[in-house]
This record gives structure tokens, C-alpha cells and sequence, in this order.
């Protein structure tokens, strides 16, 4: 089973990140950086016909390597990670020690690997059933006398009178508490599906919309409508177990690999004016 560690530690790796995102508001690098930084600078096109010979490139970077406390943090990640996966599938053998762990960190891996890797032995693997006659009549003599006890026989129900208790309501006052109840109610916009109407769109434009998520969709539609997108925002990513930061990210990504450009723009949360009128009109068709 250990060929699970090459798959199920990176992906450990990053529920960690995520976990540092959402409590700490940085992710790994950021919480662990370091002040040991090596400066290096290049010249580039050495030897070659180009007007950018000679020029030289200046280049800073960070030594996490050498960070302790970063070196710690992941240890005890993948350590505690593989402990669980031994759990799992049953292995045996001694535990690796993992010490000052985060105990809330700790209690999402663990939720997120008996999520993904926790599963049943094999269906093809055989068993004995066996049946006890006298335990099964005991059960069918018990559910007839229950059949029973419950059974009415020409039992006369009174019916009650409502139409004594009616009172005459006008279209006036049915009018209002319609609308009374209407600012009552509440409105589970979280549980829809957006709808597209992309028959107008672009085949490039029509390929992205169609291959976001209905949560991405409900995301593009809350900027798109000038509805209160952070709160839309915030709420997909408690339901993601992710941060706003990243689901921006993951939505601008594909499009860049689609129309070769961000779709939102970071710095005023808002559609790029050149897409800004088309994902506005084919996410506004309807919600289901």
C-alpha cells in the first residue's frame, strides 16, 4: 500500500497549506520565510547576435532549505500523513513520532485521508453468511403481533369542521401577507444551479463558461450582477474547505488557458471590460 504515499503526501502537503491559508491567512512559504537570501546576477545572450547581449539579469532567492522550522512543520506533515495511512490499510509496524503538531492540523488530515483512501476490502472477496431459522421466526411471529396492535377495525373517525373555523380574507390583506412573508423566507441562493445561455458567445468564451464549476459560475454571476460577491466568495470557499485567494486563482488560470487572459480582475474584483457584458448575459439567464 505504500505507492499511496506518492500520490496521498503531496495532496496532504497541500490540505496543510490550505489549513495555514484559512487560519493564519498565509500558506506554508509565507509563514516559514526567511531572511537568508542569495543574490545572483546573469548575463544573458552571451555570444549571441541579439541587441539584449551584454545585458545582465538580477536574481534574489530565498533559502528555505536551510529553515528549520519549515523543515519541521513538513516532517511532521508527511509523518503524521503516513501514520494514518498505515491505520488505514492495516499495516504494522512502529509509528513515526511526530512532535508539536498542530492538534486542529492534525485532525484534518486525518479527516481528509480516511475521506480519500479509507475504503472497503475488495468486493470479491467471499465470506460465510449464516441464518439462524429460530431467530427469523421470532421476528416474523414479533412484526405480526405489532401488525396487529396497529390494525383499526371499523373504527369511525370525526372528522373536524374547518369550515366553522374560515375567516373571510380580502385580496387586499392576502395581498400584503404575501409580501410579508415573502421578506420572511428565506432564500437558499447557495443550492441553485446558474444557468448559461452561451448561444451568442464566442466558441473559445462558450468552451470556459461550460467548463467552470456551478460554484465558479455562482462566483462570476455575484461580480458579474453587482451582488455582494465577497460574501458569495467567502461562502464557496467554506464549502470547498478553500480560500477566496485560491478559487480566484483556479478561475483566472482557466481562463488564461482558454482566451489567454484573466477573466477577474484582482485589483477591483471586477470582469475585465472586454468579457464583462458576455458573462454578465450568459450567466443571468435564469437560476433553476
Amino acid at each position: 500500500k505504500y505507492y499511496l504515499i506518492h500520490e496521498a503526501i503531496p495532496r496532504c502537503i497541500s490540505a496543510a497549506d490550505i489549513h495555514l491559508h484559512v487560519t493564519t491567512g498565509m500558506g506554508i512559504l509565507r509563514t516559514y520565510t526567511t531572511s537568508r537570501i542569495q543574490k545572483y546576477d546573469f548575463q544573458i545572450y552571451n555570444g549571441a547576435l541579439s541587441r539584449y547581449s551584454g545585458r545582465s539579469i538580477h536574481l534574489e532567492t530565498y533559502d528555505f532549505l536551510g529553515n528549520v522550522q519549515l523543515r519541521t512543520f513538513v516532517t511532521n506533515v508527511v509523518r503524521h500523513s503516513e501514520n494514518v495511512l498505515r491505520d488505514i490499510y492495516g499495516e504494522r509496524g512502529r509509528r513515526l513520532s511526530v512532535e508539536n503538531m498542530d492538534p486542529l492540523l492534525k485532525t484534518r488530515l486525518e479527516g481528509f485521508l480516511h475521506k480519500h483512501y479509507d475504503r472497503k476490502q475488495d468486493i470479491n472477496e467471499t465470506g460465510t453468511i449464516s441464518f439462524d431459522p429460530n431467530i427469523i421466526n421470532e421476528l416474523r411471529v414479533e412484526s405480526d403481533r405489532v401488525r396487529e396492535m396497529l390494525r383499526v377495525e371499523n373504527a369511525e373517525v370525526d372528522e373536524p369542521d374547518y369550515s366553522q373555523q374560515l375567516v373571510p380574507v380580502t385580496e387586499n390583506e392576502l395581498q400584503s401577507i404575501s409580501d410579508s412573508t415573502a421578506n420572511i423566507l428565506p432564500v437558499a441562493e447557495e443550492t441553485q444551479e446558474v444557468n448559461l445561455d452561451i448561444s451568442s458567445l464566442p466558441e473559445d468564451l462558450k468552451e470556459l463558461l461550460t467548463s467552470y464549476s456551478n460554484n465558479q459560475r455562482r462566483i462570476l454571476k455575484a461580480i458579474s450582477i453587482g451582488e455582494d460577491a465577497q460574501t458569495v466568495l467567502e461562502r464557496v470557499a467554506e464549502e470547498e474547505f478553500s480560500v477566496p485567494e485560491v478559487l480566484i486563482d483556479e478561475i483566472n488560470s482557466a481562463a488564461i488557458s482558454t482566451i489567454g487572459c484573466e477573466l477577474i480582475d484582482t485589483d477591483d474584483f471586477s470582469i475585465i471590460e472586454e468579457y464583462a457584458e458576455l458573462i454578465k448575459s450568459a450567466l443571468t439567464g435564469g437560476l433553476s
